[in-house]
């Protein structure tokens, strides 16, 4: 979110949330192909090679990157929410999640909420993202009122969970997949909303790799086999219990394959296959995004470029 210093007297709350609903649409122009990114950090990365896939007479095409680190299919579903409600249309929506929702499930079940309002930032945000227009969601385009609000959760439900934490005590709870129910219905939405906007949805499998041999201090000593880098390179501790995130990980993918028949299905078995794909657990090696690049690419390219 933006500095609440600089937030006008009137404002677009939700852009204020997700800044790069302004950033990214501001040169929006709907008579070009316009491809949508919803997913977290290793779609945002994979903006660029994306781009370098593109055949050199494809001047139309543009990208509109709305994938974000951490970001779960809950902040995918608020954005592509918001972009209908303003009219914005995309041709091609690329989905894909897998792994950041599978920290949510890190909590004991009494305490999980359906599309993680036990997390303060989801209890913050979801209400003004909802498909009906509330008395809260017209009220908030006041900044006043907003911080107002914001308060007054944050103290108010002191009981949330910090988004950017995993509680020690709690990691045991992971094994139940709980965030299974809310996948599931923020991707049939996300379909639904393709479908009544004619877009071509293209939704992976999430490709990760994680060694038997994986543990924390063999990942930091780098000898697990992915390949080297300095930066954003994590290990699977921030999400969970290792098992627990290879189980979440995998239920959301038999999620998407149950659901394949009503997108474009793209498998990434064979990119998981390979552990010089990968940095860490999920986030893609050079090598490992242009193969996943590649098979995006060519989905859109069959459809929207005549040969």
């Amino acid at each position: 979110m933006a500095s609440e210093r600089n937030i006008p007297l009137f404002f677009a709350v939700e852009q204020y949330i997700y800044p790069p609903l302004y950033a990214e649409l501001k040169d929006y122009s709907p008579g070009n192909i316009n491809i949508l990114l919803l997913g977290g950090s290793t779609l945002n990365f994979l903006a660029e090679p994306l781009k370098k896939q593109l055949p050199q007479k494809s001047g139309k095409i543009r990208f509109y990157n709305l994938a974000y680190p951490a970001h779960t299919s809950q902040d995918s579903i608020n954005k592509l929410r918001y972009l209908v409600s303003e009219g914005y249309h995309f041709d091609y929506i690329i989905f894909y999640h897998g792994i950041n929702e599978v920290r949510t499930n890190n909590a004991p079940g009494g305490l999980f909420a359906r599309h993680y309002e036990h997390y303060l930032f989801y209890r913050l945000v979801n209400p003004f993202f909802k498909k009906e227009k509330s008395l809260l969601y017209m009220a908030s385009r006041l900044s006043l009122f907003y911080r107002l609000y914001t308060y007054y959760i944050t103290y108010r439900c002191s009981d949330l969970i910090d988004k950017d934490i995993v509680i020690a005590k709690w990691i045991k709870y992971g094994h139940e997949i709980k965030s299974s129910d809310t996948f599931r219905a923020n991707l049939a939405e996300v379909i639904t909303i393709a479908d009544s906007q004619r877009s071509s949805l293209i939704v992976p499998t999430f490709a990760f790799n994680l060694p038997h041999n994986y543990s924390l201090d063999v990942f930091k000593a780098k000898k697990l086999g992915y390949a080297d880098v300095d930066t954003f390179c994590y290990p699977t501790e921030i999400w969970g219990s290792p098992d627990n995130v290879v189980k979440g990980i995998e239920v959301h993918n038999a999620i998407i394959r149950s659901l394949s028949s009503r997108f474009v299905f793209i498998n990434t078995d064979n990119i998981s296959k390979n552990i010089t794909n990968f940095y860490d657990i999920c986030h893609l090696s050079g090598d490992g995004e242009k193969a996943l690049a590649s098979l995006i690419m060519n989905k859109i390219i069959s459809h929207a470029i005549a040969p």
